[in-house]
């Protein structure tokens, strides 16, 4: 177990330029490298050339998305500059498109005329007009708009059309309207149908022959056997154009180049090299990864040269997954500070717990957080807290607010609130210790350790001794010792201005100890809670005596149970993290770091 974030180290990398693609798709899949979003020079690195080429690139997967084949990011093959590489593939693409156009135009035409041929199919099949009607209504003439239209079963038109003459047939699946009228009247005609109406059109081979409806019929049969054959045909040929050679390369290879420009402004160059810098907590790693991709590069880790805050990585575990919403909401600890995670582990369910006392409820809890862990990860501490409520209910003998369903294991907490108080009070004082601890540990990391202890580490024995005197007088000598160790030390250690250092040693002393005295007996408020979620069932549980009902009494007990863990999950949640963050973190956590942001690789 790591209680130190791991401090990433400054990287950089010179490469040729002709291999800084191959090199920033190796840094990316180590996953463990952040690019410097503002290096020592920037330079075009061809993105001027490039930008245009990428952006229709984009366009045309706007256009032509939807027809493309599944491709993902691929090396490059060298064939020439990135310029000359990107417009090839774009060129072969832009090809590809129009000759992928052209088969899905051909083919919604023809899926246009197979749907208005089974309409006029199944029209014949249900009307009395005779084809020759059905072919004089087909052709428009200069005095009068012929319409023919199939509506939904459902839809008729939307208002009244006057001075026309209208025919209803009732098919199947359709309404089918046959309008004659004046030219002037078409308008209004189809702003009544074409909002939900296909219009039918009559196709000019069918005005050859009219003599019985059959014979229509028989020739649209014909038609639509065709048009499913050309059809059939037109997808085989997508199909094959789709598994055309080298389109899926050049997708591949536009793909990464697109990649490549976003993050090319973190790179800079001079004529030959490409200079790569960022931050990296594998570096023996990283120059495996070159060398298998048997990348020409030189790495280069130069002492002292970050250039700002340098990222950490905090070690990952499953069991402290938990606990990652606190460090979320308080911050990241830099390579000089504690991660608090592992000892969250311990501290939050142990406070929670003791604060709401109850096998019923925290069984509740748990089972909530196990059943939303993955969808709602902000809600896994439930399960670690949960169970430690349910073990504490079990100390204290509370099942759903009834504390005479079994025996506790310890007492009950109204029969002895005092020892409630004080057993918190007791967790609180060894957690502000390990506080004041943790901060010299901190300080060595930094490189003042000797500072801590001539004057810091003085607090520990004087705020154990200041504790101990109200129950043993005799234990004065500790705290006087103590007292003079952090004044005497903090003068020496600014003995330029000792005055000035003594005045500054008391005014700190002041705070401290009026902040340890407050911190102390901040944390009587985690018996206090427990004492109040006891008071509150027995409560709630003395007003449902009086409901003789049995369904008014379980829908009583349901909802009052509800609200208190509602409400008591909400309150104890809000005191753990100010206990945590207030009477903890405090002593020691500024969380001056920041995550290492991995690059990432490119993806279709």
């Amino acid at each position: 177990m790591r209680f130190r974030p791991q401090k990433s180290l400054r990287f950089t990398l010179y490469t040729p330029r002709s291999e800084t693609v191959r090199a920033l798709v190796a840094l990316a899949r180590s996953g463990k490298v952040e690019l410097d979003p503002q290096p020592a020079a920037n330079a075009t690195l061809e993105i001027a050339r490039l930008q245009p080429i990428v952006a229709r690139f984009e366009q045309l997967l706007r256009d032509c998305g939807g027809d493309l084949p599944e491709y993902q990011a691929c090396p490059l093959v060298p064939h020439g500059t990135l310029e000359l590489i990107a417009t090839a593939a774009l060129d072969r693409l832009t090809d590809w498109c129009g000759r992928m156009h052209a088969l899905v135009a051909r083919q919604s035409a023809l899926h246009r005329e197979r749907d208005n041929l089974n309409l006029l199919d199944e029209l014949l099949a249900h009307t009395h007009t005779s084809q020759h009607d059905l072919a004089r209504l087909g052709t428009h003439g200069q005095l009068l708009y012929k319409g023919l239209f199939a509506c939904p079963q459902t839809q008729a038109p939307q208002h009244e059309l006057r001075n026309t003459l209208e025919e209803f047939v009732q098919g199947p699946t359709h309404r089918y309207y046959l309008y004659i009228g004046l030219p002037e009247q078409q308008p209004a005609i189809e702003q009544a149908l074409l909002s939900n109406c296909t219009p039918l059109t009559l196709p000019d081979w069918l005005h050859d022959n009219h003599d019985n409806n059959d014979n229509w019929r028989t020739q649209i049969a014909q038609r639509l056997d065709a048009l499913d054959a050309d059809i059939a045909q037109l997808i085989d040929r997508q199909q094959t154009l789709r598994d055309e050679a080298g389109i899926v390369e050049a997708l591949g290879e536009m793909s990464l180049l697109r990649w490549y420009l976003r993050q090319a402004r973190t790179l800079s160059q001079d004529d030959r090299f490409c200079y790569i810098t960022g931050w990296t907590t594998e570096p023996a790693e990283l120059r495996t990864l070159l060398e298998r991709a048997d990348i020409k590069a030189l790495l280069r880790f130069p002492p002292g040269a970050a250039a700002g805050r340098a990222p950490v990585a905090m070690h990952s575990s499953g069991w402290l997954a938990p606990f990652e919403v606190f460090m979320t909401l308080y911050g990241t600890p830099n390579e000089n500070e504690i991660d608090p995670r592992p000892l969250l582990a311990l501290i939050v369910p142990l406070l929670f717990g003791y604060m709401f006392p109850d096998v019923g409820h925290g069984l509740v809890l748990a089972v909530v957080g196990g059943i939303f862990y993955q969808r709602w990860p902000e809600g896994r501490f439930l399960v670690p807290c949960g169970l430690t409520a349910a073990a504490f209910g079990l100390v204290f003998g509370e099942v759903f607010g009834f504390d005479d369903w079994i025996a506790p294991l310890w007492i009950h907490p109204l029969d002895e609130p005092l020892w409630i108080l004080i057993v918190p009070m007791l967790f609180g004082i060894a957690l502000i210790l390990l506080g004041i601890v943790l901060s010299g540990v901190e300080s060595r990391w930094r490189g003042g350790g000797w500072r801590w202890w001539m004057a810091d580490a003085a607090i520990l024995p004087l705020y154990l001794g200041a504790l101990a005197l109200p129950v043993w007088h005799a234990a004065w000598p500790v705290p006087l010792a103590a007292l003079t160790w952090f004044l005497f030390g903090s003068v020496l250690r600014d003995y330029r201005t000792p005055g000035d250092a003594l005045r500054a040693a008391l005014a700190r002393l002041l705070e401290s100890s009026l902040q340890l005295a407050i911190n102390t007996l901040s944390f009587a408020r985690v018996g206090a809670f427990a004492l109040a979620h006891a008071g509150l069932s027995k409560a709630i549980v003395y007003l449902g005596a009086g409901i003789d009902h049995p369904v008014l009494f379980a829908v009583y007990l349901v909802s009052s149970q509800a609200l208190i863990l509602t409400l008591e999950t909400l309150i104890v949640f809000v005191q753990t993290i100010r206990l945590v963050f207030l009477e903890f973190f405090l002593r020691f956590l500024r969380a001056e770091g920041r995550i290492l942001e991995p690059l990432r690789p490119p993806s279709s």
